[in-house]
């Protein structure tokens, strides 16, 4: 998970869009003091200057540009296609200073319709509506990362496929250009996570299938495993409890695919601190575990009903204690490596488990 922890920024068209937004107004010859400087100006072709700086060359129609031309403005722009009665409307190639293209339609000087908008942060293909891409389209990133889908006000907005040049594909909602909402990420490496998405991380209730079969379903935070959740391993164990940063953390209860189940407090994914454990021959522990075995104060009762009660280190009675056999018989005092240490005998006697 750690690859990933910030699956990728806010994928915004801000730059590539605010060219897109540039008004392309056409003047007639009669406007702002507009000129003749070569051929028929009225009607006809010719070419005319302003006295900003903006020159067109083409087709003239009553003083104004009608038909094939070419409208260089000031600033660097330059805009080629047939113009209508002095109204750039209908199929034109835009060239920007920095390089950027369009080519698609215009209508009243705006990008409206279907187009190709070539920039350095990349390439938009799709509709526009009023110099904004919206409704279905693609970009291409520099990069190599490709996004299809719903546009809305010059953002990924909507339902949409991001597929990024390292294999990783979501498909799902996004908002404002990021990936929020309901989605599904198919990792390079084979893992599938299908829930929620805030500001392109899983965040939210989701479910994490890994290569190795295990699945996780629960709450996610930051793209990680957090919250309440239940994780089936690949080996059939099952826990179900609290996660902290992608680690089983906190409580909960962990059934283990041989039959002993674990109840209580975990930390760094193994049982640690107070909890109950439960064998498949019937035995029961409750009380004090660390970095997975019983250690600390407990109590163990048999199947055959006999019952330790006291001090155990690392899964051994080890300290002081009371063992009530099944036949009565109490041993009460020091244990030493699961053996009874007989204060009346010379020797150690390890009694019989029943």
């Amino acid at each position: 998970m750690d690859k990933y922890t910030h699956i990728r920024p806010r994928l915004s068209l801000a730059c590539i869009i605010t060219l897109a937004m540039l008004l392309f107004s056409v003047p007639a010859l009669s406007q702002e003091g507009g000129r003749c400087v070569s051929g028929v100006c009225t009607r006809g072709s010719g070419t005319a200057v302003w006295p900003n700086g903006d020159v067109y060359t083409g087709e003239f129609q009553d003083g104004k540009p009608s038909g094939q031309g070419t409208f260089k403005y000031s600033d660097g722009r330059s805009l080629s296609g047939v113009f209508q009665n002095g109204t750039a409307t209908g199929r034109f190639q835009v060239n920007y200073p920095d390089g950027g293209i369009y080519t698609g339609d215009l209508v009243d000087g705006r990008k409206h319709g279907k187009g190709i908008l070539k920039g350095y942060r990349g390439t938009y293909t799709g509709e526009f509506v009023r110099d904004e891409a919206q409704g279905e389209g693609r970009f291409d990133f520099p990069t190599g990362d490709v996004y299809t889908g719903e546009f809305k006000a010059g953002s990924f907005y909507g339902q949409g496929s991001l597929r990024f040049r390292d294999g990783l594909l979501y498909k799902g909602e996004f908002v404002q250009g990021n990936m929020t909402g309901k989605g599904t990420l198919k990792f390079p490496d084979g893992r599938v996570y299908e829930g929620q998405m805030e500001n392109g991380q899983m965040q939210g209730r989701g479910k994490l299938t890994f290569t190795d079969g295990s699945v996780y379903e629960g709450q996610m935070k930051a793209n990680q495993m957090d919250g309440q959740g239940t994780l089936t391993f690949g080996n059939k164990d099952r826990y179900e409890g609290q996660f902290v940063k992608g680690k089983i953390e906190g409580t909960g209860k962990m059934e283990y695919s041989v039959g002993t189940v674990y109840e209580g407090t975990f930390q760094n994914g193994v049982p640690s601190g107070k909890g109950t454990l439960v064998g498949p021959g019937g035995m029961k522990y409750e009380g004090d575990f660390r970095a997975g075995e019983m250690d600390g104060q407990g109590e163990i009762v048999y199947r055959s009903g006999a019952r330790y009660v006291g001090s155990i280190k690392k899964g051994k009675k080890d300290g002081q204690g009371e063992w009530t056999l099944s036949d009565g018989r109490v041993l009460k005092g020091e244990f030493k490596d699961d053996r009874f240490i007989d204060p009346a005998a010379a020797d150690k006697t390890k009694p019989d488990k029943k």
